[in-house]
């Protein structure tokens, strides 16, 4: 499957492409491992149509639809699978179009010609194979054969064979003339519509929507993905020993695009986003993310419970009240800075990272029935595409292994302390003492020994976005700032000694004294 690209150059190089007038989406169909969604089966059908045929021609056989929205589809409308629902259906209407070329030229009819395509001495497939033979320097008639999932015959051939063959199709170095100009139609087709490649949410339609013809990627069966990148003059090939692809080839080869690829910072986070080893378990998150999953799964259950009140107003100041007073006014303001400058692979980012993820994915669906525009709007941003919907997703499943009441009752307690502290800082910002928390280093008092060893076990400066912080257990000062809400706890103000980074803005002691001039140790480190 991973090949389908060499195996479509017939298609474009013997004019049968131009003779039906197939066009882009036609074309993508044609490289694609597709989902079986209705703008693949469509395509697929169209195709046949304009080279005088019907599905009735394809030999790759029927399977259920690998995309669940199709899926369901389908068994809601009683029907069963056709050969248009074969992820290699688009690859065998090129098979047949090709064929039906042959067969005009031959003055045949076009049905009986095609018949038989899938055998390895068939004309058709006999022309696929020269090509795929061509592209890779493989002598396929030396090497191992095997009959692949869709009926055609499939050669075992070294990895580095694969790879020259996606390099020619990146440059059209060492193809004929006819072919280097069907690999170039074929890549233009697929960057063109890449939703045709492999469906709603796959990793290449993703990849490909993102960066166009910079990368053209495919999956195939058993752990295996191929990349074309034209403007390294490269061709990757890739297999994973165990045969898993969203687990470990979608993740290696996204760090090969990463790694070989000119990418922004924008490009580079979003290729880093397909990651799975990136994700943290919960378990291992610091407290601060789990607490942001405890109200996730408290809110999920009073959503549900709201929409099945048909009580939209209500919904709505749930999510809108924890989206400022929870998220916007403490996590975001204080994860903004690990983020930015933690290393990527902290686990602190990470996490935040993670969290982020779980956030996107409820919030866009909890509010679609209510801002339907707008979070479609959103969710299209991250996953485009001609057929993505967040109106077709279903709002995800919250575990209720995340719910912590005692984490939370903890975070309660601390977020009462942060206020004070907030509230401090405000007075010497609008005495214009400083003028950002990043310069105050405040010393913490606090009464109740349970709540002083709570606050020692969080990095408590983080959480109040000062460069320092002290807190103790001695009794409060006069002069110490305090909340009469939150009694027990007093503040006294003191700005942070030291420089300031040049890239977190803290103040530290350390500042200048590592291996990248005006940086803190954390930022010196993450720069390398």
């Amino acid at each position: 499957s991973a090949c389908k690209v060499l195996q479509a150059l017939p298609l474009v190089a013997s004019g049968a492409a131009e003779a039906f007038g197939l066009n882009d989406a036609e074309l993508a169909l044609a490289c694609a491992s597709h989902g079986g969604e209705p703008g693949h089966t469509a395509t697929a059908a169209s195709m046949l149509a304009k080279a005088g045929l019907d599905a009735s021609a394809l030999e790759c056989g029927a399977h259920w639809p690998y995309a669940d929205s199709a899926i369901k589809a389908l068994a809601i409308s009683g029907q069963s699978p056709s050969a248009l629902h074969n992820n290699c259906s688009g690859k065998h209407s090129g098979f047949v179009c090709v064929g039906c070329l042959m067969a005009r030229a031959a003055g045949r009819e076009p049905a009986e010609y095609v018949r038989g395509y899938i055998g390895r001495q068939h004309p058709v497939m006999r022309e696929v194979t020269a090509a795929l033979a061509a592209a890779t320097g493989v002598d396929l008639d030396k090497a191992p054969v095997g009959t692949d999932g869709c009926s055609i015959p499939t050669y075992a051939m070294p990895l580095r064979h694969l790879a020259h063959g996606f390099a020619r199709v990146a440059t059209g170095v060492g193809l004929s003339d006819g072919h280097a100009r069907a690999a170039r139609r074929l890549r233009q087709a697929v960057a063109a519509s890449p939703f045709h490649v492999g469906g709603t949410l796959r990793f290449d339609t993703r990849v490909m929507q993102r960066l166009g013809e910079r990368v053209f990627c495919k999956v195939g069966a058993e752990g295996v993905y191929c990349a074309a990148l034209p403007e390294q003059g490269l061709g990757v090939a890739l297999k994973m020993d165990d045969g898993n692809t969203a687990r470990a080839a979608e993740v290696v080869l996204a760090a090969v695009i990463e790694a070989l690829v000119n990418l922004s910072d924008d490009e580079c986070g979003f290729v880093a986003g397909f990651s799975d080893a990136e994700k943290v378990d919960p378990a291992a998150m610091p407290e601060l993310e789990r607490w942001v999953l405890h109200r996730l799964a408290e809110l999920d259950g009073e959503v549900r419970a709201g929409y099945k009140a048909y009580d939209f107003q209500g919904v709505f100041q749930k999510i809108f009240a924890f989206a400022t007073g929870d998220l916007s006014a403490v996590y975001f303001d204080i994860r903004k800075d690990s983020l930015y400058c933690d290393p990527a692979g902290s686990l602190t980012r990470r996490a935040a990272r993670t969290v982020l993820d779980a956030l996107f994915h409820r919030l866009t669906t909890w509010l679609a029935p209510i801002l339907v525009f707008t979070m479609e709007d959103v969710w299209l941003s991250r996953f485009p595409g001609e057929t993505g919907s967040v109106h077709l997703q279903d709002m995800p499943l919250t575990p209720e292994a995340w719910r912590d009441e005692a984490l939370a009752a903890k975070w309660a307690a601390i977020r009462a302390v942060r206020r004070v502290v907030t509230a401090a800082l405000e007075v010497q910002r609008t005495a214009k003492v400083i003028g950002a928390s990043l310069e105050a280093a405040p010393v913490v008092h606090v009464e109740e020994a349970a709540l002083l060893a709570a606050l020692h076990g969080v990095d408590f400066a983080d959480l109040c976005i000062t460069s320092g912080i002290y807190v103790t257990g001695d009794p409060s000062p006069d002069e110490a700032f305090r909340v009469p809400e939150v009694p027990g706890v007093g503040v006294v103000f003191e700005l942070a000694s030291g420089e300031k980074c040049q890239r977190c803005w803290k103040i530290l002691p350390d500042v200048g004294s590592h291996r990248h001039p005006g940086t803190c140790a954390r930022c010196s480190a993450a720069l390398g």
